[in-house]
């Protein structure tokens, strides 16, 4: 989204740089040629990003563990997650946040990443309290009621 705002730039230089010079330049016709190239550049990255998005959200699709029940491992030093056809063990130091609430939790890869672990998944409630435990002590967590 910051080439819209280098356009932006490239123009205001430009009128300077010909003011500067003594050459004339017509205010009107810069103005409309700045606010149609301005548009237009915010407009193509609107549309970039939205092409983005799906070009994600169908690799996500043609993931191996794309649209499968994940299931997770929590241990004292990683976090094992399998599903059909797929295994991966990450370290604790890996997740950034995780918030908690009375459904479930959210751990963070990043701030745009994360997984949604139901309450309901866990098989009792001294599981679900342990696993929180562990949230709290290997992540920068906060608790939503």
């Amino acid at each position: 989204m910051q080439w819209p705002i280098a356009v932006a730039i490239v123009f205001a230089l430009y009128y300077l740089a010909n003011t500067s010079k003594g050459e004339k330049v017509d205010l009107f016709v810069f103005a409309i040629s700045f606010v149609c190239v301005t548009t237009f550049s915010f407009g193509a990255a609107l549309i970039d990003r939205s092409l983005a998005r799906r070009k994600l959200s169908k690799l996500f699709r043609e993931l191996p563990s794309g649209q499968k029940v994940m299931h997770w491992k929590f241990q004292a030093e990683t976090v094992e997650c399998t599903t059909e056809g797929s295994r991966s063990q990450t370290e604790w130091p890996l997740f950034t946040e995780s918030v908690s609430s009375p459904d479930g939790a959210l751990i963070y890869w990043n701030k745009s990443s994360y997984h949604w672990l139901p309450k309901a998944a866990f098989t009792s409630e001294s599981d679900y309290n342990r696993f929180l435990d562990l949230l709290a002590a290997k992540t920068k967590h906060s608790v939503i009621n």
